[in-house]
């Protein structure tokens, strides 16, 4: 009955990732000097989680019990494959990443 939550959770969870806090002075990937040159990107990643936000907000709660009408947990899924899309090209590009897995990684 928490799937909604643990997706916000997540959610809340990349900000910090990407932003730090100011609380306990934490850099974030944000202030990686190639980050810091994109704003472009922080405004797409930014714009990307509150649209996946207010797109979660539309489905009642529990998800379980509100898989129907399909269109509002179709269009949260569609705003969270955006951030997705923000973090596996621009951010990683960005920083010269690339993803990779290995024999470890669960699968």
């Amino acid at each position: 009955g928490r799937s909604i939550q643990d997706i916000l959770d997540v959610l809340s969870a990349l900000e910090v990732l990407y932003h730090g806090t100011a609380d306990i002075d934490a850099l974030g990937l944000v202030d990686h000097p190639r980050l810091a040159a994109r704003t472009d990107i922080t405004t797409q990643f930014d714009a990307a989680i509150e649209a996946s936000r207010n797109a979660l907000a539309q489905i009642p709660r529990p998800l379980s019990e509100n898989l129907e009408p399909e269109a509002p947990v179709r269009a949260a899924f569609d705003e969270l494959a955006g951030v997705q899309r923000v973090i596996q090209t621009d951010i990683m590009n960005v920083l010269g990443l690339t993803q990779s897995f290995n024999d470890a990684d669960g699968d």
